[in-house]
């Protein structure tokens, strides 16, 4: 297949134009996940005074973690559909749906357990573990570990909840290149 300008077209993307709407719904929710993750980074850097860092639990180490990975993932998906959305062209290669859903799971999973392993210590966890000291007890001003920890921790949840629609969206799209009729 070649182009207007008679060069032929990259392997794996065809020219069907989506509807105008639901071409930018992914690079829209990409942002929103780029967003969530960058937001609940910097918090969780930022919490911690005396001898409450977030080096202290590894699930706050492992909210950093997630939020990096998910962040890195949203961003290069991101820069992706935007390309796709502004040349108008579709993703069609079978092996670039795979990465990208596989992808999107990854991030999703590390997003969701890293926010959820951090809610249980400073939100459901509210008697402090053996040998540590509480974390957190009562409704505290947002310039405390306790608060910047719950926000990072909400941030992190928020990305996951953005990353399902992209993952189900992907899915479905790899989907249909199985299931697509023959023209």
């Amino acid at each position: 297949m070649e182009t207007q300008a008679g060069r032929p077209e990259p392997s794996g993307f065809r020219s069907k134009r989506p509807r105008k709407a639901a071409q930018w719904l992914n690079p829209l929710l990409r942002f929103l996940q780029l967003a969530a993750a960058v937001c609940a980074f910097p918090v969780m850097i930022r919490a911690g005074a005396g001898l409450l860092w977030f080096s202290n639990w590894h699930a706050f180490s492992f909210l950093i973690a997630g939020t990096v990975i998910a962040g890195f993932w949203a961003l290069l998906m991101l820069l992706l559909d935007c390309f796709l959305a502004a040349t108008g062209k579709m993703l069609h290669s079978t092996a670039l749906l795979w990465a990208i859903v596989i992808g999107d799971f990854i991030a999703l999973s590390m997003a969701l357990s890293a926010g959820a392993a951090t809610a249980a210590i400073t939100t459901l966890n509210d008697q402090g573990l053996p040998g540590r000291p509480f974390i957190c007890t009562g409704s505290t001003p947002f310039n405390t570990f306790c608060a910047r920890t719950k926000a990072a921790a909400a941030m992190a949840l928020i990305s996951a909840a953005f990353f399902l629609p992209s993952l189900l969206l992907s899915g479905a799209r790899l989907a249909s290149e199985f299931y697509e009729e023959d023209d």
